[in-house]
């Protein structure tokens, strides 16, 4: 005999009232005062609604909330810093383990390595260690969650001398699917230790995470800034320039517009060298004759900042994303005439990132990142503070992704977009 819709209710508060026992952190149900601000994002345009946040105090709650879903039949969504541009950070009809409350770091500079929580950011990693003259290579913006940017891969300003973030990855706390606690490295459970090197989140919620650190303090950084119609000239310099750059050079070119409205050609560097070097090694992107020249000499932590304005949070924001082989002249073209037609807006940009170096240095296998060998990735990122322009500005992502599109070659696992299988298959390799 069927229950009553009003006892299903009931015994739905009975079972939600023993997890709130059970647990130190608070949990947070559909409805509840707190629960839009429970599921805000990065990215604006998601508008999941799961049923229960629990916004975990310690390892002990990962490990119930796991073990309530599965009892359960709840979808789970894990979130840290909720910068993933799908929103995996929540999920229609399930339970979000929030992990951003666990924020314990701490750095050791005798070994040269540090143990956090997933709800440190890049941010505040990096100011910790900077303050011994240290860095673990990570992203482009300080407000990034630790967690998932390493567990996909970890792309970002130091990749060409150091590596990937999975590379200074040395061991992980992990709650897996049947709701047990589990510590994966080298030495203890490596097959674990492989997956979580690369595939994102899909084989367990990590509570903590130990990595090696880097002896870098200051580095030589800033802008070179062209003007938009001579693109193409820029974008062929850059090719040929990064066939040969040294590894201490990490360029990023994007297209975008100047905060004066502009649309300009921006090549943002970071060199880990001495100022000498970099003078050295910077000389022919110099001599191509920028209108503006902004490198100075400062911490690796104030450049992780240097980008934060264009990802403020909150905002919209959709992504289109693959790894190049290559920039032969029909990509060129096909980059630069939608841009020189016009970047709409101070937040949306074409980003294409140089990779290669230490990245390459790693054998495919080694880790469950499987894109060692790829040269470049695009980034096509439309971002837009006001509801009103959504449709407008996917239709011009989505008109600059047909015409890139056939020139990539996968996709990284933090860029996966909502377009299907294909693209999940095109990520994992």
């Amino acid at each position: 005999m069927a229950r009553s819709p009003e006892v299903a209710v009931a015994l739905q508060d009975t079972v939600v009232q023993e997890l709130k026992r059970a647990v130190r952190g608070a949990v947070i149900r559909r409805g509840e005062a707190n629960y839009d601000g429970a599921r805000r994002l990065y990215n604006g345009l998601v508008k999941k609604r799961p049923e229960l946040v629990i916004r975990c105090a310690g390892a002990s709650d990962v490990v119930h909330a796991v073990q309530f879903a599965r009892a359960h039949g709840l979808p789970v969504a894990i979130r840290s810093g909720g910068h993933h541009i799908a929103g995996l950070a929540l999920c229609d009809g399930g339970l979000v383990i929030d992990l951003s409350r666990l924020r314990g770091l701490r750095v050791d500079p005798t070994r040269r390595t540090a143990l956090a929580q997933p709800g440190v950011t890049w941010g505040e990693y990096q100011q910790e260690a900077q303050a011994f003259g240290l860095v673990t290579p990570a992203g482009v913006i300080s407000s990034t969650g630790i967690a998932g940017l390493t567990l996909g891969g970890g792309i970002g300003w130091l990749q060409r001398r150091y590596g990937l973030t999975i590379d200074h990855l040395l061991a992980v706390d992990i709650v897996t699917a049947d709701g047990t606690l589990r510590r994966a490295s080298a030495d203890e459970n490596p097959d674990l230790f492989w997956a979580v090197r690369g595939a994102g989140a899909n084989f367990g919620v990590v509570t903590a995470l130990e990595f090696q650190l880097q002896p870098v303090s200051t580095v030589q950084a800033g802008n070179l800034v062209y003007p938009m119609p001579r693109a193409k000239e820029i974008l062929r310099a850059y090719r040929e320039f990064t066939a040969s750059c040294p590894d201490d050079l990490s360029v990023l070119v994007f297209l975008a517009n100047s905060p004066e409205g502009m649309p300009v050609v921006i090549a943002s560097v970071c060199h880990v060298g001495t100022p000498e070097a970099a003078e050295s090694d910077l000389r022919p992107l110099r001599e191509l004759g920028p209108v503006a020249d902004q490198m100075a000499t400062m911490p690796f932590a104030a450049w992780q900042t240097a980008f934060d304005p264009l990802a403020p949070y909150g905002q919209y924001a959709c992504y289109r994303t693959g790894y190049l082989d290559g920039l032969p002249d029909d990509a060129i073209e096909a980059l630069v005439e939608r841009a020189a037609a016009g970047i709409p807006g101070p937040f949306s940009l074409v980003l294409i990132n140089h990779l290669r170096g230490a990245i390459a240095q790693v054998r495919p296998d080694e880790t469950a990142y499987s894109h060692r060998d790829a040269e470049f990735y695009v980034w096509i990122v439309a971002a837009w503070p006001e509801a009103a322009d959504t449709e407008r500005m996917l239709a011009w992502a989505n008109g600059y992704w047909r015409a890139v599109r056939p020139f990539t070659n996968g996709v990284y696992v933090n860029a996966l977009d909502d377009e299907g299988q294909d693209r999940v298959r095109s990520a994992y390799g």
